[in-house]
C-alpha cells in the first residue's frame, strides 16, 4: 500500500513536470512565432469589409499598372515618352475609365496618347543632342626638326665624280651636296 501511493506520487510529479515543460515549449514558439511575424494577436475571424476594401485596393492598383505598362509601351511606338505621358494630369484624367480587359484598350490607349501629344508636344520623345566635334589635334609646342627629306639622298664623293655639271647644280641647289663642303 505505501509502496503504491509512493509510485503513484512520483508518477504524478512526473506528469507535473512534463506538463509544466511542455506549456514552457508552447510559449516559448508561440513568442518566438509573434517575433518573425508567423502569429499574430487576431484570434477574431476578419472583417468582410476590410477584406472587401483590401481587395478593391489590389484590383485597382493591378489595373493601374496594367494601363502604365501599356502607355510604356504604346508611347515609344508612338514616339512619345511615356514617363511624361503618365505625368501629365490630362493623360491621366482621360485614360481612368478604360478597362484593360476590353478587347479594344489597346486601340483607345493609342488613341488617348495620340491625341494627348498633338495637345501637348512637350509628351513628344526630345531628339537626341547632336554629337559633339572632336576637339583639334593638340599643336606641337617648340621648333620643327624634319631633318633630310626623304626622297633626296646624299651625294658622295664617288657618285660626285660621275656627275654632269647640270646634276651638280641640281643637287647642290637641293641641299645635297652641304655635307661635301
Amino acid at each position: 500500500m505505501i509502496s503504491d501511493a509512493r509510485g503513484e506520487a512520483a508518477k504524478t510529479r512526473t506528469t507535473a513536470k512534463q506538463a509544466a515543460a511542455d506549456q514552457a515549449r508552447a510559449e516559448l514558439t508561440t513568442e518566438i512565432g509573434k517575433a518573425l511575424g508567423l502569429i499574430t494577436d487576431e484570434d477574431a475571424a476578419p472583417d468582410p469589409a476590410q477584406l472587401t476594401e483590401q481587395l478593391v485596393a489590389a484590383q485597382n492598383d493591378a489595373r493601374r499598372r496594367t494601363i502604365e505598362l501599356a502607355v510604356y509601351q504604346a508611347a515609344g511606338r508612338l514616339g512619345a515618352d511615356p514617363d511624361v505621358v503618365l505625368d501629365s494630369r490630362a493623360f491621366a484624367d482621360s485614360v481612368a475609365d478604360l478597362d484593360p480587359k476590353d478587347e479594344a484598350f489597346t486601340a483607345r490607349l493609342t488613341e488617348q496618347i495620340a491625341s494627348a501629344m498633338e495637345a501637348n508636344p512637350r509628351l513628344r520623345v526630345a531628339p537626341p543632342a547632336p554629337e559633339p566635334e572632336p576637339a583639334p589635334a593638340p599643336q606641337a609646342a617648340g621648333g620643327e626638326f624634319p631633318g633630310a627629306p626623304a626622297t633626296s639622298a646624299a651625294v658622295t664623293e664617288a657618285a660626285l665624280a660621275q656627275m654632269t655639271p647640270e646634276q651638280i647644280t641640281a643637287a647642290f641647289e637641293d641641299g645635297r651636296l652641304t655635307h661635301l663642303l
